[in-house]
């Protein structure tokens, strides 16, 4: 039997530039040295092309890889299926396969979905409808619109608790992600009901997790120099006091340039996750950080790390400090508010510093814990004991 031989990897067509000076990406099938390019309806300037490993640099192209990885893995799979059951494989076959379009295919759907959608979204939000299609794809490989119903919903709720042990705030997430993908086939008229109306998706009320005053002390005083991974953990560290000291999230502190920077005295920034305007004032604290990382050549201010990374080295700062509490980055917005909260900060300059809209999202920061309370109550004389 003939060898048959195939790879497949994306390929900037820097011979079909379109005027605005982006380039399509195709997907090269080479089999058993012919070659076919199907086009992945992605287009990128060639600055932000790496064309020897064939994907999108910068720090928030991982969606887009993502997307690519996706399809050709699909592309893959079938040849090996088709090779291992002895069909002769040649590039029509690939034609034939990538040209048929399963109105019924769910991912299919959802891919498209998420290109058009993801326009409009934040790196961060785009991060959740990643996982989540890769959660359906560990529940099957192969969904079919029409399968998705109430049953399917509750299986698939059932398998985030058993197989992943995800927690009620991780399941809403989901949900939530695959409610609006299903509320947009419905609106496309491809389902006819959005089997959501029969799920009660709910989100419970979760506690706000913030350090305390201590606790901050204790992850700013740790060295790293003994470590293997010292230089990493030190960036993840110094990012997350940095969101500590004024409030901003993730996707805004990796996005910090120095033209955000205002005289050396403040941030004047949009964010990413709600393109709001938000000003802060920067502590003396926030202005040593600054200088440590802003005289680089660069325009950003830190190096990039992805979200995961920062999330799992914060864990081991947080096991290193001995802080019981789950630590991520978020926890630094968190500690930012409840910090200002609990010195009696007006909750109007809070919910301005922070960029909230909602002063009820503002609040749940100004609503002190139950030991907040105590102690406060423990420092009224008339509830005090007789000497």
């Amino acid at each position: 039997m003939i060898k048959q031989n195939f790879t497949v990897k994306a390929i900037l067509r820097t011979d079909k530039r379109k005027m605005d000076g982006t380039c399509p990406v195709n997907y090269r099938i080479t089999i058993n040295s012919v070659v076919l390019k199907l086009t992945s309806g992605e287009y990128s300037e060639e600055s932000d092309w790496n064309a020897k490993d064939g994907f999108f640099k910068g720090s928030k192209s991982s969606i887009q890889n993502s997307l690519l990885d996706n399809e050709m893995c699909r592309i893959k799979d079938y040849l090996r299926e088709q090779r291992s059951i002895g069909t002769n494989l040649d590039i029509q076959l690939v034609k034939s396969f990538y040209s048929t379009k399963d109105s019924d295919d769910f991912f299919e759907f959802y891919d498209k979905f998420c290109e058009k959608k993801f326009t409009e979204l934040s790196e961060g939000t785009q991060y959740h409808y990643v996982l989540l299609r890769k959660r359906l794809k560990q529940l099957n490989k192969e969904i079919k619109v029409s399968q998705i119903n109430l049953n399917f919903i509750e299986k698939f709720d059932t398998f985030l608790i058993k197989k992943f042990n995800t927690g009620n705030p991780g399941r809403w997430s989901r949900h939530k992600n695959l409610k609006a993908v299903l509320g947009n086939a419905l609106k496309s008229n491809i389902i006819k009901k959005n089997p959501y109306d029969e799920f009660k998706l709910t989100q419970e009320e979760t506690k706000i997790e913030y350090l305390i005053r201590a606790e901050l002390m204790l992850i700013e005083k740790i060295r790293f120099s003994s470590f293997t991974r010292g230089e990493g953990l030190n960036i993840t560290r110094d990012m997350f006091l940095f969101s500590c000291y004024t409030g901003l999230r993730y996707s805004d502190v990796i996005g910090l340039t120095k033209k955000d920077i205002i005289n050396g005295e403040s941030i004047s920034m949009r964010m990413q996750k709600t393109q709001n305007l938000v000003q802060v004032p920067l502590t003396d604290k926030a202005k040593m950080i600054l200088k440590k990382y802003n005289n680089s050549g660069k325009d950003d201010i830190f190096p990039k790390r992805c979200n995961v990374t920062v999330n799992r080295d914060l864990k081991i700062i947080a096991s290193l400090c001995k802080i019981k509490k789950k630590v991520h980055f978020h926890v630094g917005r968190h500690t930012f508010a409840s910090t200002l909260a609990n010195e009696n900060v007006s909750s109007f300059i809070i919910m301005k510093l922070l960029g909230h809209k909602d002063i009820k999202m503002t609040q749940r920061y100004v609503d002190n814990s139950l030991d907040d309370i105590s102690k406060m109550l423990n420092t009224i004389k008339a509830f005090k004991k007789n000497p």
